[in-house]
């Protein structure tokens, strides 16, 4: 779970820098950050 909680940080890091960059728009990098975080969650539930 432990290992499960540090890829989702990573993952929320690399997309936001991608959004900062301009790779992808910063509304489309926060609903896949949302998304992730919604499935983490409900696997932990």
């Amino acid at each position: 779970m432990e290992k499960a909680k540090a890829d989702l940080a990573l993952a929320e890091k690399k997309l936001m820098q991608a959004a900062a960059k301009g790779t992808i728009h910063k509304n489309a990098a926060s609903r896949k950050v949302s998304r992730l975080t919604q499935r983490f969650n409900k696997a932990n539930a």
